[in-house]
């Protein structure tokens, strides 16, 4: 029988993967892509100046 409200040992290390890997990297690469929208954006501007 499944029990649903367990916490196991391989969800636990699921969420450490998750914190620790996997949305670190991810808001990194958003990061990058939000600064290059602002350089796109930037140079834009200047060039319409």
């Amino acid at each position: 029988m499944i029990v649903w409200n367990k916490v196991t040992w391989y969800s636990k290390f699921l969420a450490v993967i998750l914190f620790l890997v996997v949305i670190p990297i991810w808001t990194f690469y958003m990061g990058m892509q939000f600064q290059k929208t602002v350089d796109i954006l930037r140079g834009v501007n200047i060039m319409m100046n």
